[in-house]
């Protein structure tokens, strides 16, 4: 539990929906990333995958005490409180997405929404490929990297990006200090925000947050990165975990908060290279919830009640706690896998130990 509380309120601290400032430049750099990154490796233009928002959403102040509804939302949500009585929401929330799991309990225990929170997907990438096969989810919580790479762009067409949530820290973990191996490993997850990092890294292009700047790596690790030309592309998330603890002194792999908390405590030789890269997560919604281009007045209620409860359990971490442990802690279970911390995958089973990573098996 004690990761889970630390990625939570790492979430909070890197949060877009502090206030309409913050929002609004959020929102202008999330794109600008989500930009680059489709246009480097080649998929579709996002600008149908975006949701127009006018930022008219009316937040009121936190009111006191944490636990109990605030009128003017529940006023103004009413009919979005009514229409789940009918038929409940359905959300897909990121196993490693703590805060917005926080977030989505708060509302149903102070408001009453009738809402189906799905928290089984490990990964963004896992979260996509749901959601792309059965169109079920209403919302989903999602990094932007898998729902505009994922199937060359085309993957879970019904989704848009509704709204920035926060970003999120990813860094480059090597085994050892070795270095004079000229082309080393690298493992990426493919079509996820580790591929992001990876065309951001090859462009030494410098990221730009409301919290961190600069280049987050040295000209030799980009220099020699870009002779390797490729890294080892890894489907699944379970192989790139069994893959992390196969690396030899020298190699690389791609870690997101927490999944680089989790590999950094099964192999302490994985040690963080330079300074983290920041990439966005969204809330994501299905196109059945928008008139248009733009969302319909139910989207607007949810959206207005989950940036209000946001910020509450944000100011009140306690509050956020216990909505998390009201509803049972089965997420957890959910939680050690996108975090790395599960017994590996049988893709040990058939590499002698020392090996290293096995190309022909991705």
């Amino acid at each position: 539990m004690d990761l889970a509380i630390m990625k939570m309120r790492a979430d909070f601290s890197y949060s877009a929906l502090n206030n309409l400032g913050d929002l609004q430049q959020c929102i202008r750099t999330a794109y600008q990333s989500a930009e680059f990154f489709t246009n480097e490796s080649h998929v579709r233009e996002i600008a149908d995958r975006i949701v127009k928002m006018h930022l008219r959403l009316n937040i009121p102040d936190i009111t006191n005490p944490p636990e109990r509804p605030n009128p003017y939302v529940a006023t103004l949500c009413r009919e979005l409180v009514a229409g789940s009585d009918q038929e409940p929401v359905k959300v897909n929330c990121e196993a490693i997405e703590i805060a917005a799991l926080a977030t989505f309990r708060s509302m149903k225990q102070k408001y009453g929404v009738q809402m189906y929170i799905s928290t089984a997907d490990r990964s963004g990438k896992e979260v996509v490929i749901t959601i792309d096969s059965d169109d079920g989810a209403d919302f989903a919580v999602v990094p932007n990297a898998p729902l505009l790479l994922v199937g060359q762009g085309c993957a879970a067409p019904s989704y848009r990006l509704l709204i920035p949530i926060h970003a999120e820290d990813q860094v480059l973990l090597r085994k050892g200090n070795k270095v004079d191996r000229k082309l080393p490993t690298v493992l990426v997850y493919a079509e996820s925000s580790a591929a992001e990092q990876w065309y951001n890294l090859l462009r030494n292009r410098v990221p730009q947050s409301l919290w961190r700047r600069g280049h987050p790596w040295g000209d030799d690790i980009v220099d020699q990165f870009r002779k390797l030309k490729e890294p080892i592309w890894v489907d699944r998330l379970e192989d790139l975990l069994a893959m992390s603890l196969e690396l030899r002194e020298g190699d690389y792999v791609i870690a997101w908060h927490p999944l680089f908390e989790g590999l950094m405590r099964s192999t302490p030789s994985l040690k963080q290279v330079g300074e983290p890269f920041q990439h966005w997560l969204s809330l994501c919604v299905n196109k059945r919830w928008c008139a248009g281009e733009a969302p319909n007045p139910r989207c607007v209620d949810f959206l207005r009640m989950f940036i209000y409860e946001w910020r509450n359990c944000r100011h009140s971490p306690n509050w956020a706690e216990t909505c998390l442990q009201e509803e049972g802690l089965d997420f957890l279970d959910y939680f050690k896998g996108g975090a790395g911390l599960s017994e590996p995958s049988s893709y040990l089973a058939g590499i002698p130990k020392g090996s290293g990573p096995q190309r022909k098996s991705v």
